[in-house]
């Protein structure tokens, strides 16, 4: 590699490792929300187990990938080029498994909205397999054109195919998703006749909106400037792709947890329409009431 691709991995390492401080305050704000009563600083009788794990999954991926793009550098000074390449490979997966744990749970936020209608999820649950096929298929061609140096036409046409296919599942995935969460809270919102209950729920179509947003936005930045490396070569343009990919990824993590922060805030807030005695978890349990901004709050 040339020295400037080398410094390309410092300066990515480097955002990404700014990034990543705000992503541990935000972990640890939602980590508090999520354990913690809203009041005081007790234990929860009761967590949400599900919300809790994917929060310590992802920070723990994030974290991995930290230690790795922290890790390249000192490989390239070090001249270390066959671990560099299986490093570099290895940070697929990770960034893969992330996405999907968000995914998922979004999915999941859409199926409880609507009342735990499966016809609602169809369409994701298909972009979600469609994903998990085609970054399987990237880490793998991955393999063969970094760490074996395959690099015929048709392995360098697969693997481009394979990321722009992932780009564009995740992105219509969390557009759809986010999209029909928002309207159905849209709905409940002209149906209420109560005020503080429209206020709440349009202060929870914000948090989505926003944070979905933050997300996809990111996203749509980074497959846009990697399509912009493919047809530019020069180290300004790879550098570019490299610190938009990083952003994207810090993204996910931070835009994750917002959701949990500003919604927790909004309930245990004094003039909030739910009561502040109501925990996360028992929220989903009201499901059945059909109130959307009571079952978002477990998110």
């Amino acid at each position: 590699m040339t020295t400037f691709e080398s410094n390309g991995q410092i300066i990515r390492a480097f955002v990404f490792a700014i990034l990543s401080g705000m992503y541990i305050a935000t972990f640890l704000h939602c980590t508090r929300w999520l354990v913690f009563n809203d009041d005081e600083l007790t234990l929860r009788k009761r967590f949400s187990w599900l919300m809790l794990c994917v929060t310590w999954l992802i920070f723990a991926l994030t974290m991995a990938t930290l230690a790795l793009w922290c890790t390249l550098p000192i490989l390239l000074m070090r001249n270390e080029m066959q671990l560099f390449k299986t490093l570099l490979v290895s940070t697929a997966p990770i960034e893969a498994l992330t996405s999907m744990l968000a995914d998922i749970v979004l999915i999941y936020r859409c199926w409880v909205v609507y009342n735990r209608n499966w016809h609602v999820i169809y369409f994701p649950m298909f972009m979600m397999l469609v994903y998990t096929c085609f970054a399987a298929l990237v880490l793998y061609y991955s393999v063969l054109i970094v760490v074996y140096s395959e690099t015929s036409v048709i392995s360098t046409e697969v693997y481009r195919a394979a990321v722009v296919l992932t780009y564009t599942c995740t992105i219509v995935l969390n557009i759809y998703t986010t999209s029909s969460i928002v309207f159905k809270i849209w709905r409940v919102t002209k149906e209420s006749s109560g005020i503080n209950t429209q206020r709440g729920l349009h202060f929870t179509i914000h948090v989505i909106a926003d944070s979905g947003m933050l997300f996809t936005l990111s996203t749509i930045l980074a497959f846009i400037m990697w399509l912009y490396t493919l047809k530019n070569t020069g180290p300004v343009a790879q550098m570019t792709g490299l610190i938009s990919g990083c952003i994207n990824y810090a993204m996910l993590g931070i835009a994750f947890n917002l959701i949990i922060i500003r919604v927790a805030t909004q309930r245990a807030s004094s003039d909030s329409y739910i009561d502040a005695t109501i925990t996360i978890t028992e929220m989903y349990r009201r499901y059945d009431a059909i109130d959307v901004s009571q079952a978002l709050n477990d998110q």
